[in-house]
């Protein structure tokens, strides 16, 4: 992989804070998945973990309030493409969740802990076993 865990996790982040639409995340989070499946998880240090995981969950929220919005307009309009972004990163956020689990060694400071359980919470992740 060409890119390091300093710039996925600022990738991430950057298109979270964006107000694109969700096929442009969608792709963002297939080109992301590929990059993490080529890149041990462990080379994330515990800030890129929390980046990346809040920012997963930020734009999962945006794409499932897209979803409800598009099912509320007339069959006509642009079709959403909101659960192919939410699955690709969720199975991204998964992945980082178990590798944050793994680490039960401290590394973690109390911010970088609540941007973290915040994440989890908010997809409702807190019971995931890995």
């Amino acid at each position: 992989s060409k890119l390091s865990s300093h710039s996925l996790a600022t990738s991430l982040w950057a298109v979270a804070r964006l107000r694109l639409d969700t096929r442009e995340v969608s792709s963002l989070c297939s080109a992301v998945a590929r990059e993490v499946e080529l890149k041990s998880l462990r080379s994330f240090n515990s800030v890129e973990l929390c980046i990346s995981m809040w920012a997963l969950a930020k734009m999962i929220r945006k794409c499932a309030r897209r979803r409800e919005a598009s099912r509320s307009q007339p069959q006509s309009s642009r079709p959403c493409h909101g659960a192919a972004a939410s699955d690709s990163a969720s199975a991204i956020l998964v992945a980082l969740t178990d590798e944050a689990f793994r680490r039960n060694d401290g590394e973690f400071e109390p911010q970088t802990l609540t941007n973290i359980s915040w994440a989890l919470t908010t997809l409702e992740l807190t019971g995931h076993a890995g």
